[in-house]
């Protein structure tokens, strides 16, 4: 999956929402966004 694609981290948020407790979900979406911040220059 290509993170500089903001509906595909919006597909990974999702299937990360699905997987994991509530309480760290902050914890990974907070990673992608950083993530695609980096990779594209653009604000999330």
């Amino acid at each position: 999956m290509a993170l500089q694609n903001k509906e595909e981290c919006k597909k990974v948020l999702e299937v990360i929402k699905e997987a994991v407790p509530n309480k760290s979900f902050d914890y990974w979406e907070g990673l992608i966004v950083s993530a695609y911040e980096f990779l594209t220059d653009e604000e999330y």
